[in-house]
């Protein structure tokens, strides 16, 4: 995608937010910002995964292991409509690397949104972020980082959202995705105040080395539904899959991943995703890490 079409593309993509945004807003005029509760609210996310990879190009010396995904957020609501979430996540890969390094021992990333609720119904945002993984071809790191803006509205028992931003990194061996414009949609259905199914679609254009085109696009599906027999804890489900593709290269990342997320706050899933931590953005951080070390 070139400089021009890279613009066109978020042009027209934020007149279409900015539209939808207003027209929402419109609707919900006679709503104030002072429905919206202050509140504080935090979460923590436990997980195991088992990742496959597979196609043309790899640098691995298998194509299957586990990880292990730990997660730690933050959100506070506070007065006039504004709030603010944090999250930091981290992954270990199990299995040791080969001859070469050529496999992801961990990734990390923090993420920053701040945004703005007309209604507990409808919000708008920004976020950004960073992180970094281990390189495979030096003993240090390599970093990443993304900003962007969001979007999310309630229809009955239906969360819509969508998020538009850039992915750069900083990479001097020219191995990870940089330059890239990226865009996630998706909704979040809730069953019942404390079953919900989330399912979202996220794509990627921009470059893996220089004068090189590259095409991310992935897909996530998630069942999360809240223990009983636990207070304040929900089990969850999350299938994610992921394909890198270039004039010469087509690989593909599956994962599977189960665990457990436990609340600082009483109350249903629903009132959870309402009043506490609920955005979140695509996992730049196994994104950046595999097209990096797994990826040839």
């Amino acid at each position: 995608m070139s400089f021009v079409s890279k613009l066109v593309f978020i042009a027209t993509a934020s007149s279409i937010m900015a539209v939808t945004g207003s027209a929402v807003a419109a609707d919900l005029s006679e709503q104030t910002a002072a429905a919206v509760t202050p509140n504080f609210s935090a979460r923590i996310t436990a997980a195991f995964a088992k990742d496959n990879i597979d196609g043309d190009a790899l640098d691995v010396p298998e194509k299957g292991r586990a990880s292990y995904y730990g997660e730690a957020a933050f959100a506070y609501r506070g007065f006039n409509g504004f709030g603010v979430q944090g999250e930091i996540a981290k992954t270990y890969y199990d299995g040791q690397p080969n001859n070469d390094n050529d496999w992801t021992e961990y990734s990390l990333m923090q993420t920053g949104h701040v945004f703005y609720e007309f209604s507990p119904e409808f919000l708008v945002g920004g976020f950004f972020g960073g992180g970094q993984h281990d390189a495979d071809d030096s003993d240090g790191t390599q970093s990443f980082h993304y900003y962007g803006v969001e979007t999310r509205f309630m229809y009955g028992d239906t969360a819509f959202f969508g998020q538009l931003g850039k992915l750069d990194g900083q990479d001097q061996f020219n191995e990870s995705l940089t330059d890239a414009v990226f865009y996630r949609v998706g909704a979040k259905h809730f069953f019942t105040e404390n079953i919900s199914l989330l399912a979202a679609f996220s794509a990627a254009d921009g470059r893996k080395t220089p004068g090189e085109s590259n095409h991310v696009r992935g897909f996530e599906v998630e069942y999360e539904h809240k223990l009983d027999f636990v207070p304040n804890t929900s089990a969850f489900a999350r299938y994610d899959h992921m394909r890198f593709e270039d004039e010469n290269e087509d690989a593909r990342l599956d994962r599977v991943l189960v665990g457990l997320k436990f609340r600082f706050d009483d109350g249903s899933l629903r009132s959870a995703h309402d009043n506490g931590v609920s955005l979140d953005t695509i996992d730049f951080a196994r994104w950046q890490s595999y097209i990096t070390n797994e990826i040839e």
